[in-house]
């Protein structure tokens, strides 16, 4: 079988990252020189194969909520004894994502053409990430491909059920805060000048509350065009900040610094961390490779930094778990269990206790959470309207008196 163009990114000793291409037999082959240059592989993909099918372009995406019911009925086609081949030709007529369906017959061609399973689905890196891949070629490896299913099944169902709940969690107090925003705009943009017209036409004198209340609406009707355009740039900012590096880094790192969601962020990522990892190391994949592999499954990218930096001390010779304290940025139960395990040689062991105890605490860290914004944002915005409500009625009293005079 002819050889694959690799194109690559890597990470030297001094942490200087590396873009170059090589020529391997498959992805293992490429780890292995790569590591032979003293690199530690971050990303790859296929750049040319002289052997591979023609692929037929589609564009589209796929989740990984279709990449499980995937993984499942792949589990049970392979563990009933059905050929590979023939287990994906019928798994790609049942999805009913039409990319997705393209994609699973260009591996079954990939297949049919002599290639591993790994390397076929490693050709579709927005479709499987690298731990699955990991995970897949270790099975291959081993004669344990059922067992490597059953892991990828695991860590998917885990990360897309805290992935649910996230989103669940914030559905409502983004909602209340919206409902509200636009509760505060109708007040001052429309109902409040129309009833201080009345006062002023009146000839009442507005307390100050009033007054603070009318410079305020007249702000926004004044500036109106001013603050729509600088809320726009506001968002370009915020989207130029999550694609720049640099910003992306600081951005990250201020959201960890914020109480209670900063929280919540390390124990996702942190549940993320040794659910990977723990997969990884039961399949057999040591702690410098599992690192790769572990950091792209971190959504936040200081955190992912801090893993570089852990990976790098570990090649320069330092415990596992001394390096993890040294980031100084990972819960201490992580720490604790990286180095029962690291001391024990069961670390796969460990981070599963540290699953099972994020499992439940993920859940309540998310319930408490949601409590007291759904707090803040009562009662700040309970506040505010209540201001606005008073400081309309104030002068009613005086104009009473003026009505009552005529």
């Amino acid at each position: 079988m002819a050889k694959t163009l690799y194109s690559y990114k890597a990470r030297n000793n001094k942490g200087d990252e590396v873009n170059s291409s090589m020529e391997a037999d498959s992805i293992a082959d490429l780890l292995s020189k790569v590591k032979a240059q003293n690199l530690t592989l971050i990303k790859y993909a296929v750049a040319k194969s002289t052997d591979a099918p023609k692929k037929t372009e589609l564009t589209g995406s796929v989740k990984m909520k279709d990449v499980l019911p995937f993984t499942h009925h792949l589990k049970t086609l392979y563990s009933a004894g059905v050929p590979l081949i023939s287990g994906l030709e019928d798994l790609k007529g049942e999805t009913s994502n039409p990319y997705f369906a393209q994609v699973l017959d260009n591996v079954c061609m990939s297949l049919k053409n002599g290639s591993s399973l790994s390397d076929a689905l490693a050709a579709y890196p927005k479709v499987f990430p690298k731990i699955y891949i990991a995970l897949i070629r270790v099975g291959e490896a081993t004669g344990n491909l059922d067992t490597a299913l059953d892991s990828l099944i695991r860590f998917i169902e885990r990360r897309e059920d805290t992935k649910g709940r996230l989103i669940s969690a914030m559905i409502y107090p983004v909602t209340l805060s919206f409902a509200v925003f636009c509760l505060i705009l109708v007040l001052l943009l429309y109902l409040l000048p129309k009833i201080v017209q009345v006062y002023q036409d009146a000839g009442v004198l507005l307390p100050f509350p009033t007054r603070v209340i009318q410079a305020a609406s007249n702000f926004l009707i004044n500036n109106a065009l001013i603050l729509i355009v600088l809320a726009i740039l506001g968002v370009i900012f915020l989207i130029y900040a999550r694609t720049n590096a640099g910003l992306r880094l600081l951005t990250d790192k201020w959201l960890l610094d914020l109480p209670l969601f900063g929280t919540l962020i390390i124990k996702d990522n942190a549940s993320a961390f040794c659910s990977t990892l723990a997969s990884l190391q039961k399949s057999g994949v040591d702690v410098s490779d599992s690192l790769v592999y572990c950091e792209e499954v971190l959504s936040n990218h200081y955190l992912k930094k801090k893993i570089q930096q852990v990976s790098k001390a570990i090649q320069e010779g330092e415990r596992f778990s001394v390096a993890m304290k040294a980031t100084e940025v990972f819960p201490s139960l992580v720490v604790t269990m990286v180095k029962v395990g690291d001391e024990s040689g069961k670390l796969d062991e460990s981070l599963q206790k540290v699953c099972m105890f994020y499992d439940q605490e993920i859940p309540n860290s998310i319930k408490r959470f949601l409590q007291i914004t759904e707090n803040l944002i009562i009662f700040g915005a309970g506040g505010i309207v209540l201001f606005i409500i008073m400081g309309t009625l104030m002068p009613i009293y005086d104009l009473l008196k003026i009505v009552g005079k005529k």
